[in-house]
């Protein structure tokens, strides 16, 4: 097959213009300086550099379809912009066949954004990687979502890796914690988990950023976790880790698309093995609020309970701000105290914050506010779902403020029939289907992506307020 690549190299004059000037490959870190060509769609001119803050890893060991990988995610979605065809010395085979599922992805998200370019390799490498099928890295930021998926997947051999330098404060306490779980078995089972701390502490990106009809913010739409995808490859293939884990808070029946949504993660395979299993498609962010928090209650002493949701810069939640009131609704929804979980807010405080952060929430980004509106729709979807305005007084007054504001109203009526939820959420597997048929017949366990998710994410019983 390489040669029909140098072919079309020869015999295509769009299809030789190279992506990068130079790549330099030191012990624990990649340099890369994209070509004159590339810098001039770039809004840095610098080097893209990341560094991995570990004296055992040594990145020569790499060939350099691998040593691409942090650069070329962070790109990749602009040379899909750029209506050019870029040249590379090498991409893995299985890589290059995914990004073209990756193309099709952002097509479908984005139509009216055109996606012509290409990237054409001079050079396919054929890994086929047989690492141990059961070990996993899960990415760690100390939040719901991290959480939920450390503790749904603790059947793998777990690694928990957090990019210092990302949220620091948040998420320093939570490793401290689970450094300290390994010697205290009693905490919880994430004590068999090795909290992994090191990870890629400084990335210069070089990413352009576009907008266009799709897209107003080209960070979230267009990168987003294709950037943590890039930057753990090299770790992983040094590590023999097959299974990449990203907590996402959109399920599969978000209505606003991003570089996050569960089909980008579906798209990806690597060495015919790597690849990014999307076991929380189907879990929406109450329903892992409820896991994490019934795990914490009934297996943590009271101060190891911390949920860090928040950026306050103290690595305490601030209790006032959107995220905080995000996890602090959903807890007293659930029937839980927040109290216990790290945040100073009482119902009626809870209540006026919240109330006084409605008002002005259309004068926030649109960015914000319209993901705010996903987690309250499927927030008030679960309150109707199960019944609870008749068990509990928060879901309530929750569910009333919320039901007829019009951040709500831009999503479908809220039916008192349980099918119409069932059928929003089954109408959005046609568009999942091949992807998630591809990941799962490569999950190391043979399960359906989703049954282990959703039998965790079962809640039975309510705490009344």
């Amino acid at each position: 097959m390489n040669w029909l690549f140098c072919f079309l190299l020869l015999s295509s004059p769009l299809a030789a213009t190279p992506l990068i000037k130079e790549m330099r490959v030191e012990k624990n870190r990649i340099i890369t300086l994209p070509s004159d060509s590339f810098q001039k769609i770039a809004t840095a001119k610098k080097p893209h550099v990341v560094v991995y803050d570990d004296p055992s890893i040594d990145l020569r060991e790499l060939d350099s379809s691998i040593t691409i990988m942090p650069f070329l995610f962070d790109v990749i979605g602009s040379i899909f912009r750029s209506g050019q065809t870029y040249t590379v010395d090498a991409l893995d085979e299985d890589l290059y066949e995914s990004l073209k599922r990756l193309r099709s992805t952002f097509q479908r998200f984005y139509p009216n954004t055109s996606w012509d370019g290409d990237i054409l390799p001079k050079e396919l490498i054929c890994h086929r990687y047989e690492f141990p099928k059961e070990r996993a890295l899960a990415l760690f930021s100390g939040g719901v979502d991290a959480s939920y998926t450390a503790l749904t997947n603790l059947h793998r051999d777990l690694t928990l890796l957090t990019f210092i330098g990302q949220n620091d404060s948040k998420t320093a306490p939570q490793l401290k914690i689970l450094r300290e779980a390994r010697e205290s078995p009693p905490f919880n089972r994430l004590s068999a988990a090795e909290a992994y701390s090191k990870g890629a502490f400084y990335i210069r990106r070089n990413a352009p950023l576009h907008h266009s009809k799709d897209i107003s913010c080209w960070g979230i739409e267009a990168i987003a976790d294709l950037h943590w995808i890039g930057t753990t490859l090299p770790l992983m293939v040094l590590y023999q880790i097959p299974n990449l884990l990203i907590g996402s808070s959109e399920a599969l029946d978000c209505p606003y698309k991003s570089a996050s949504s569960p089909q980008f993660k579906a798209d990806f395979s690597f060495g015919y093995q790597i690849q990014i299993p999307v076991d929380d498609a189907y879990v929406s962010r109450i329903e892992k609020t409820n896991v994490v928090a019934n795990h914490f209650k009934e297996n943590c002493p009271p101060h190891r309970r911390n949920l860090k949701v928040c950026f306050d810069p103290s690595g305490k939640n601030c209790s006032h701000c959107l995220k905080c009131l995000r996890t602090i609704n959903d807890l007293y929804i659930l029937g839980y105290d927040p109290v216990e979980f790290g945040f100073k807010t009482s119902r009626k405080e809870a209540k006026l914050l919240f109330s006084e952060n409605l008002k002005t929430i259309f004068k926030l980004d649109k960015n914000i506010w319209k993901w705010e509106g996903y987690f309250f729709y499927t927030t008030l979807e679960h309150i109707q779902k199960n019944h609870l305005t008749k068990k509990n007084a928060y879901a309530k007054w929750f569910y009333n403020l919320l039901i007829d504001h019009p951040i709500i109203k831009k999503y479908p009526s809220i039916s008192r029939s349980n099918d119409h939820i069932q059928g929003r959420r089954l109408a959005g597997d046609d568009a999942f289907s091949a992807q998630a048929a591809l990941a799962k017949e490569k999950t190391a366990d043979g399960e359906a992506l989703h049954n282990l998710a959703r039998r965790l994410a079962k809640a039975d019983s309510y705490a009344c307020c």
